[in-house]
């Protein structure tokens, strides 16, 4: 099979290039148009292992690990490098060549022929012993490592013969170098190849004739695999389908009789469906339908009576008794009951399994009155269940709200004040960073306060800097005035200075609790 071989030279088919080539990003890729009659379609239908040859003598193939990669585009081919040991410079020859491959590459030979004076035609062995061998045009021909287009040399392929054209004839001492690329299908393979199919399509006409023989073979006529010459020891769908006096008996046979006879046997002593549903007492069956679908549907209360014949037969025994007229004139609560106790879960079985709490029941039908006539309260206690079992749980806590009322209501009472010092108190704490060794760093205002335990001073932010909060008696102060201070008294206001005074006891127990709360 002859390779198809696209070659794009650097300089002809594409620019020379400006810049070097290699992995690098920014400086690996490569992008140039198609050249005439080459386009996206006929690479991407082709599309093998790709060739690179470097001034003649290197070559990079793409099924190698890590060289480079091509892409087909609309209107571009493009390339990327990746190779880290191999690299294109701006002064390089350089051919592309794809397509080179239907397939990874498998074998190169690489020739190198001496040139005497003028020589044209290359054959034998070249300057190391290796002998030329053209098995298609598959060839890449190189003088002194300048690449050579197809027509500037004919192969011939018969006698192993290269020979260049006038313009191109060698020089004494030239070097001519040859990459014969192996073919990927040889003459052997292709004969294997169309054996092979050949086989197949014998094998497959044998299986459809095969698939045919099951299909519609004659009735009594065994299958036999044309392939292997097995006899299945089978008949066709067909024989069995619809055949008459088929071993066996067909379907057709068993629905309605040999040869369309219902009364004939179809097999042994064996009739078909149909003598079965129209002979003998099949008739006198159908006519009494009717009773028997009776019968069916009142199956449960036969099997009833059946599993109660000892029963019956007790009642028959006392037929006299006018008890039983009493069960007559009650039979539908009698009926009832049976269906009770016939359930998988009777609530008669239920209600004699429970009989001390009934008797209870009863015992305290009083209360269960009583009950009754507040179920509204019952129901709206039941639907707020998860409430009362929280109060049940939490009773002590309840309790001893409940015992300190008096404070409570004072709370309530002076509930501004409580907020107002809540207030107060949330306030502080937003200025006040605490205790600390060392003075805060973040977060900090002009008017923010902190305790340093490394020199016991109250420091406070200047906007700028933590100062030192000069410490003064109240008593200094123009506008406080302290006469006989007590425990427990506090500052107040009094219109024009402030004064020691004792608080009320409501206002106290409300700022107390008001603290807890902040804190």
């Amino acid at each position: 099979m002859t390779i198809l071989i696209t070659k794009y030279k650097t300089g002809i088919d594409l620019p020379p290039l400006t810049t070097s080539l290699n992995h690098l990003s920014g400086e690996n890729s490569l992008t140039f148009p198609y050249k005439s009659g080459d386009n996206q379609d006929t690479f991407s239908t082709t599309e093998g292992v790709h060739l690179c040859l470097v001034n003649g003598g290197n070559l990079i193939l793409t099924d190698d690990t890590d060289t480079f990669t091509v892409a087909f585009g609309a209107s571009n081919i493009s390339i990327t490098w990746h190779s880290r040991i191999n690299s294109l410079a701006d002064v390089d020859d350089v051919v592309f060549v794809f397509n080179a491959f239907a397939k990874p590459t498998s074998g190169i030979t690489r020739l190198k022929f001496v040139a005497t004076s003028g020589q044209t035609v290359f054959s034998g062995n070249d300057a190391n012993g290796t002998a030329l061998s053209i098995q298609d045009s598959s060839i890449q021909v190189f003088k002194n490592d300048n690449f050579l287009d197809e027509s500037d040399y004919t192969l011939d392929i018969s006698n192993n013969r290269v020979t260049l054209s006038g313009p191109n004839a060698a020089a004494a001492g030239d070097i001519v170098s040859m990459f014969v690329f192996a073919s990927i299908s040889d003459a052997t393979q292709l004969n294997n190849a169309t054996t092979a199919a050949s086989g197949s399509a014998t094998t497959s006409s044998n299986h459809s004739t095969t698939a045919q023989r099951w299909a519609i073979n004659a009735v009594n006529t065994s299958v036999i695999d044309v392939e292997t010459g097995t006899d299945s020891n089978e008949y066709s769908a067909k024989a069995y389908a619809i055949g008459d006096n088929q071993a066996g008996g067909s379907a057709k046979e068993w629905a309605i009789g040999g040869s369309g006879n219902v009364a004939n046997v179809v097999e042994g002593s064996n009739y078909s469906a149909k003598y079965y549903a129209t002979q003998g007492n099949v008739a006198a069956v159908a006519a009494k339908l009717t009773e028997i679908t009776n019968v069916s549907n009142n199956q449960s209360n036969i099997d009833a009576v059946s599993s109660n014949a000892t029963n019956i037969n007790a009642v028959a025994g006392v037929i006299s008794n006018n008890a039983l007229q009493t069960v007559a004139t009650n039979i539908a609560k009698v009926q009832t009951a049976a269906d009770d106790l016939n359930e998988s879960t009777s609530e008669i079985d239920t209600v004699a399994g429970a009989i001390t709490n009934v008797d209870n029941v009863g015992n305290n039908i009083a209360n269960v009155n009583l009950t009754g006539g507040s179920i509204a309260n019952v129901n709206l206690t039941g639907g707020s269940i998860a409430n009362v079992n929280l109060v049940g749980t939490n009773i002590n806590a309840i309790n001893t709200v409940a015992n300190n009322n008096t404070a409570v209501t004072n709370v309530s009472n002076n509930m501004s004040s409580v907020t107002s010092a809540l207030t107060n108190v949330n306030a502080f704490n937003q200025l006040y960073h605490g205790a600390l060794s060392s003075a805060p760093s973040s977060n900090v205002t002009a008017g923010d306060l902190y305790f340093d335990t490394s020199d016991t001073k109250l420091k406070v932010y200047s906007g700028s800097a933590w100062v030192n909060v000069d410490t003064t008696s109240a008593n200094d102060l123009s506008d406080v005035t302290i006469s006989n201070p007590q425990s427990g008294q506090v500052l107040e206001y009094n219109g024009s200075a402030f004064v020691n005074t004792t608080p009320s006891a409501s206002i106290s127990a409300g700022f107390v609790i008001a603290m807890g709360i902040a804190l």
